[in-house]
């Protein structure tokens, strides 16, 4: 039996009207097996051949494929081909594209669309009703009616006997296509059209159940006219094209016609809708549509899909109803199936990950099309929301495999192997989907609640959209200012470099005048020399003579002098010669009377033997109470004395630094630098009957160590050797006139004495050169004094005061002027002496012993230890805290306090600090963890007791190691962590910044004069010195009494306690009281 086809309407295979004898060969579909094996429009012969009868045309173009196809073959020419010819073999696809291949491949002339044109060439009941005009009498469109119906039925048995008529229920379905209206009321019918709806009729009802076919000549004639125009998302188009449905047969070929209709109506409606314009996902359900009716059917119902059904807004920029689908399918799936839920919030799986290619392609990206066929039928029946129940029931399905995956493997599943249950079971598909029940008030409840959170998240981010323009502004400004900073600093540049060279011709000229005028002074004296040049040579005859003469006498009196010395010494030797032998016959009479009396008298002898040596080296290596520390000591130490010893000398140099920065008078400061010699490190003369040798060694020893202590920066340098020379000085001055000749004689210090002759050779010029307050004749002071005639680069101090005559690079110092001259010597050895120190200083450090010592020994606190003992018994209790605090705290506490009252926290190091210094006055464990609760009042009793409380104990000793922390020194606070952003402790003399401290003292009443001695001394860097002069203004009562410099907080709290006792013990009596 011959079955005739239409020709087919589409753009790409239009012909014209008397081309009918060369209708093209359209598509090949694959078709349910009959009973018997016949089809019609072929024919068997005895090897199962399958034999097309379509005659052949001359235009033979394509060949259109059925989803279940997995194989394209052009239509062979009419000839008997084999089905298992070995030209026909299938092509490998992806897994998410296969499809099924048990049904033998069968070749007809019948295609998809045919029950579609058969409609289209009689009008249908549909396009007839749209025709007619709304005011035409009813009576008149039944015969027509009845006509359409009857036509339509004989199309449907036109297909049902070109088909196997017992697969399909055709009174069903002609039930069906007559009235849809009425069928589609049965939810039961709805469920039986999605799961046995035949192939053959899917692309018509498709368009029924769209009504497209109300508008298809609108859209048929809008189709081709767009066709005619340049879409701009062609490029885009195009090289997608490739990628969908790639192992599809009908989309495989490059340039084919199954891309050529793909490309045609993308474009057409990227063309209709230049809003939405062009999206990637189109292709997919576009590719579905062609799979079943011609391009421009497809156009039509892909306009009906997008605006009827609301798929516009999964492809809109900003995808408002895609998101809205896939919040309802979070919240769906968080409602139906909660167990897959929460697994996928545990791996971090959102639905956007997944779900988003499922509902802008309809599932046809990876899913089978026997499925996406099923699908689309759904959706063309109930809708798109039916999206939700097919995604539901794909991951009720797999929900126990979903369950055993982790994120990656979860992911690829539920891209690919999620459709695998159901590839040859579409019927299941179907029936899950529609187990599940949604209503749709419950679907637009979530979508309404979608909508106000992102109306929510619209205002948050035009809120940052504002902020953001407002930071941009303000950028361009600072880069303006910028700009113009550098513009004024290349102009004070330029100003800076006229000025300078400005000063350095002024420099010139006045080095110029300098000139003229030592010319001027050179010409003066060459004419005085010449005028005396006579008088000084007859002079200088008659000075020879003289000299000659002294010399003479000189060393007549010096060899009397050396005579009556050996003669002394000889003396001498012979006193100590028979002193010696005395004492020999006094030990053998000892040991002869020992050994009869069997006592043994030899420790006598050693302790006299030892004094005897003390005594010795005594002589050898500290003759005086003065050093200048040139040789180090070669004594043995013990690590103990090498620590104390340092710590002693280090007390002696800050009090004389205190002393110098008090400004006090002479007298004063001697009284205060003896009093604090005599505390650490006594010092006596040799007249003293003490151990001169012990107290001398350690003065040596302690000198060293604090010279390898301050060698290490240039400011800790110059600070030991201003205090050690202000100590030298002051040993100096205080030394006898007998000892400062014997430390002078030893010290070669290189000076010579200027003799009597050269003394009136430089008379004039050291008569100009002697002081102005003498009372005798200068000439008379000049020729009795002493004068050293010593490199001028020795004695800056004088040189620069003009006290001492130069000549030839020598300097002429008086006797009187020894002091200056012996402190610029030590100054300059020492200075030496450090430099070499500082390079020998890696070697030393390699005693791993030595090196803890000397990085800490100016940070050591040697005062009064507050707060070491484990049991603290003081009557200072939780609710008296601020109180005390507020009166008798210093500065640094105070802060600490404050900070704590205003933000109800501190941090670790402000807790050490402020915790340990409430221990150290009397707060009992018991008290500090009352206190510090309410202190802490943000916090819940759980936090506070995790996180606080044992902090707190352990600072007592009973918890850890059970050892009782010491309160913070002032020198630790200093030299400690430095606060950060939100801490509050340390110093505030040495943290807070120049505004913040002035701000804090004149908040505490001090006067503008006092604030500034105050700011003086941090400027200075004596941060101790500054607290105590704190102290002094805000204890005024304490005024006349002057304090040793504070170095522990807890010692300006007792001396606040103390001051603020005395002035209650000094007020008067209150009677009335």
């Amino acid at each position: 039996m011959d079955v005739s086809t239409t020709s087919s309407t589409s753009t790409s295979s239009r012909r014209s009207s008397g081309d009918d004898m060369d209708d093209d060969v359209e598509t090949a579909m694959t078709t349910p097996t009959t009973t018997n094996g016949k089809f019609p429009g072929s024919s068997m012969d005895d090897n199962d051949t399958v034999v097309d009868t379509v005659q052949e045309g001359p235009r033979q173009k394509r060949a259109y494929t059925n989803p279940s196809m997995s194989t394209l073959s052009p239509s062979p020419p009419p000839s008997t081909a084999s089905s298992n010819d070995s030209s026909f073999e299938p092509l490998g696809r992806p897994r998410a594209m296969t499809f099924d291949q048990q049904q033998p491949m069968i070749a007809t002339t019948f295609r998809p669309s045919d029950f579609y044109r058969m409609r289209q060439r009689a009008p249908s009941f549909a396009s007839h009703e749209a025709k007619q005009p709304q005011n035409q009498d009813t009576t008149q469109d039944e015969p027509e009616k009845k006509d359409d119906a009857d036509e339509q039925q004989q199309a449907l048995e036109e297909l049902r006997h070109s088909l196997d008529p017992d697969a399909y229920d055709w009174e069903f379905w002609s039930r069906v296509i007559g009235d849809f209206d009425t069928v589609r009321q049965d939810a039961a019918c709805r469920q039986k059209i999605c799961v046995d709806m035949p192939p053959s009729l899917r692309g018509t009802l498709w368009l029924l159940f769209s009504k497209s076919q109300l508008k298809h000549d609108h859209y048929d004639a809008i189709y081709r006219e767009l066709l005619e125009r340049t879409s701009p998302h062609e490029k885009m188009i195009r090289r997608d094209l490739a990628r969908t449905f790639p192992a599809h047969t009908f989309f495989r070929q490059r340039d084919g016609d199954g891309q050529e209709l793909l490309f045609n109506v993308i474009k057409a409606y990227s063309l209709f809708d230049p809003e939405l314009g062009y999206c990637q996902g189109l292709l997919f359900i576009v590719g579905c549509l062609l799979l079943h009716m011609p391009d421009e059917a497809s156009f039509c119902l892909l306009i009906h899909l997008m605006h009827d059904y609301g798929l516009r807004g999964h492809f809109t920029p900003k995808m408002e109803r895609l998101h809205e689908r896939l919040y309802q399918l979070d919240q769906l799936l968080h409602k139906h199936l909660p167990e897959v839920h929460r697994h996928m919030e545990a791996q971090g799986v959102a639905q956007a990950s997944y779900a988003t290619s499922w509902f802008l392609t309809l599932f046809a990206y990876r899913c089978p099309l026997s499925l996406v066929f099923h699908v689309l039928d759904m959706v063309f029946i109930e809708g798109s929301a039916i999206l939700l129940n097919v995604a539901l029931a794909l991951l009720k399905k797999s929900q126990t495999t979903i369950l055993s995956l982790e994120f990656e493997p979860l992911l690829a599943f539920l891209s690919t192997e999620i459709f695998e249950p159901y590839q040859d079971d579409a019927a299941s598909l179907v029936q899950d989907a529609f187990a599940f029940e949604l209503a749709p008030k419950e679907l637009e409840k979530l979508a309404k609640q979608h909508r106000r959170k992102a109306a929510k998240e619209a205002k948050f981010q035009s809120k940052e959209d504002h902020w953001r323009q407002q930071n941009h502004e303000l950028t361009q400004r600072v880069r303006h200012l910028e700009r113009a900073h550098q513009q004024l600093e290349t102009d004070h540049g330029t100003l800076a470099k006229e000025v300078i060279e400005s000063k350095m011709a002024m420099a010139r000229a006045s080095e110029a005048n300098h000139a003229l005028k030592r010319e001027l002074a050179t010409l003066k004296q060459t004419m005085d020399s010449r005028r005396n040049e006579l008088f000084q040579r007859r002079q200088h005859e008659f000075d020879a003579v003289a000299q000659e003469n002294t010399a003479l006498v000189q060393r007549h009196a010096l060899l009397q002098d050396q005579l009556a010395d050996v003669e002394a010494t000889l003396i001498d030797f012979k006193l100590k010669y028979a002193q010696s032998e005395t004492e020999f016959e006094q030990m053998k009479s000892t040991l002869v009377q020992s050994r009869k009396t069997g006592v043994n008298r030899f420790a006598a002898v050693a302790n006299r033997r030892i004094a005897v040596d003390r005594d010795s080296a005594l002589d050898a290596s500290y003759p005086t109470r003065l050093n200048l520390y040139e040789q180090p000591p070669g004594d043995e130490i013990t690590i103990e004395e090498f620590e104390l010893y340092a710590l002693d000398r280090l007390q002696v140099l800050k009090a004389i630094e205190t002393a110098k920065l008090r400004n006090l008078a002479e007298d004063q400061f001697k009284k205060d630098v003896q009093a604090a010699l005599d505390k650490y490190m006594p010092m006596h003369s040799n007249a003293a009957k003490v151990d001169l040798y012990k107290e001398r060694r350690k003065d040596h020893i302690s000198h060293f160590v604090l010279r390898l202590a301050y060698c290490r920066s240039d400011e800790s340098r110059e600070w030991f050797l201003r205090q050690e020379t202000a100590l030298f000085r002051f040993r100096f001055e205080q030394e006898m006139t007998e000892d400062k000749k014997i430390f002078l004689d030893t010290a070669k210090m290189g000076w010579s004495v200027v003799d009597t002759e050269k003394k009136q050779e430089l008379l004039p010029f050291l008569m100009s050169c002697a002081p102005s307050g003498i009372k005798i004749n200068v000439e008379a002071y000049v020729n009795s004094e002493t004068f050293f005639e010593v490199p001028f680069e020795k004695v800056p101090d004088l040189v620069r005061r003009r006290g001492v005559h130069l000549s030839m690079g020598k300097a002429y110092v008086p006797m009187s002027h020894q002091t200056s001259l012996v402190m610029d010597e030590f100054t300059s050895r020492l200075n030496k002496m450090l430099d070499i120190t500082s390079k020998a200083l890696p070697r030393l450090e390699e005693d791993d012993r030595l090196k803890p010592i000397l990085l800490n020994v100016e940070k050591q606190y040697s005062g009064k230890i507050y707060g070491g003992s484990t049991e603290v018994d003081g009557e200072l209790s939780a609710a008296n805290v601020d109180g005390v605090v507020e009166r008798h705290a210093p500065l640094c506490m105070r802060s600490l306090h404050d900070a704590l009252n205003r933000d109800n926290h501190l941090r670790h190091f402000g807790r050490m600090q402020f915790g340990l210094f409430l221990k150290a006055i009397g707060l009992s464990v018991d008290q500090a963890l009352l206190y510090w609760r309410m202190a802490f009042s943000k916090m819940t009793d759980e936090q506070f007791q995790k996180g606080y409380a044992y902090n707190i104990r352990h600072n007592y000793g009973l918890e850890g190691r059970r050892v009782s922390y010491e309160a913070y020194s002032c020198n630790k606070i200093i030299k400690g962590q430095a606060p950060s952003t939100g801490d509050y402790h340390g110093c505030p003399f040495r943290h807070f910044s120049s505004g913040n401290l002035e701000a804090r003292l004149y908040k505490d009443k001090l006067l503008p004069n006092q604030v500034r001695d105050i700011m003086d001394l941090v400027g200075g860097s004596h941060y101790q010195l500054a607290c105590t002069k704190y102290y002094e203004y805000t204890h005024p009562s304490n005024a006349n009494e002057r304090i040793d410099t504070i170095e522990h907080p807890n010692a300006y709290y007792e001396l606040s306690v103390a001051a603020a006792n005395d002035d209650q013990e000094n007020e008067p009596m209150d009677v009335e009281r």
